[in-house]
């Protein structure tokens, strides 16, 4: 049994004449009448009555005429929807990104716009760190992902590209005596306690800040980590310490922590998108695309 044979068994159902059926399916009538008569064969029933001068329905026959309608129509809706997933207008795509990333706005914008131009195509998001991120790039549990570069651990399978760059800025208690400094140097937090984002996290920015203590003079009291950048503004506001956070991580409104710019260093973090080298999915290619025009590196 095919298609084409059930086409003709609905367009003769619906005529109840096999002169009429041939000429709305733009054939002859012999070769129809030879394909319901193997579509019977095949199903082992007699789908119509043949009389002289009419035909009309057996049971059977009205029976198999609703699955015959459903099954062209799940062919045809099968075959819009291969079409449409090459053009990579449905499916769905897996997005990572690191705790760091949603105060740059970047996830929120790359979002909204490609779901405008694809509603079809399901986003799913998942918070990971760096090292996560890769490995499900890897075991192909997520599509994309956005990290914190440079990497500490990389992959040959795993491409990334830069969309990102922002500087350093001091995140610190409103009731400490730095908060009413307009700005602040990195020799002024000499004897602070510090709050980090941890190294095992898989990205260098514990390094980075390190490096700027270290370039001022002063190794810093670290005092603790979490994994979390809210976490991290979260401790800074229980006054617990001070921290050294990207410039982004001033758009988030919280109590008791002000944001100030480091004007002794121009040291910048970088925000990439990492993906699999070797991908076929035009969905995919679409976002990455998107990415790039939404968040052009800087």
């Amino acid at each position: 049994m095919n298609l084409r044979q059930l086409r003709y068994f609905v367009a003769v159902a619906e005529e109840l004449h096999f002169g009429r059926a041939a000429v709305r399916l733009h054939i002859s009538q012999p070769p129809l009448s030879q394909q319901i008569l193997n579509l019977e064969e095949f199903l082992g029933v007699t789908l119509f009555k043949r009389e002289k001068k009419r035909i009309e329905l057996t049971f059977a026959g009205q029976v198999f005429l609703d699955s015959a309608r459903k099954l062209l129509e799940q062919s045809q809706w099968a075959i819009q929807t291969v079409r449409r997933a090459a053009k990579g207008e449905v499916g769905t795509l897996v997005i990572g990104y690191a705790s760091s990333i949603p105060f740059t706005g970047l996830i929120g914008r790359v979002v909204r716009e490609f779901r405008s131009q694809r509603p079809d195509v399901e986003l799913r998001i998942k918070e990971m760190r760096a090292v996560e991120q890769i490995k499900a790039l890897v075991e192909r549990n997520i599509d994309i992902g956005f990290v914190r570069e440079p990497l500490l651990q990389t992959h040959p399978l795993v491409e990334s590209r830069c969309v990102y760059r922002e500087t350093f800025v001091l995140a610190i208690p409103t009731d400490h005596p730095l908060s009413h400094m307009p700005s602040v140097q990195m020799a002024n937090l000499r004897n602070e306690s510090f709050v980090l984002y941890p190294r095992d996290c898989g990205t260098v920015l514990y390094d980075q800040v390190i490096h700027l203590c270290h370039e001022a003079g002063f190794f810093p009291n670290v005092i603790q980590e979490t994994p979390q950048f809210a976490s991290v503004l979260d401790l800074v506001s229980a006054g617990l310490g001070i921290s050294i956070v990207p410039a982004s991580t001033a758009h988030a409104s919280l109590p008791n922590v002000n944001f100030r710019p480091i004007t002794d260093t121009m040291e910048q973090t970088a925000v990439s998108m990492v993906c699999r080298r070797e991908e076929n999915s035009a969905a995919l290619a679409a976002l990455l695309a998107l990415v790039q025009q939404v968040a052009p590196a800087r």
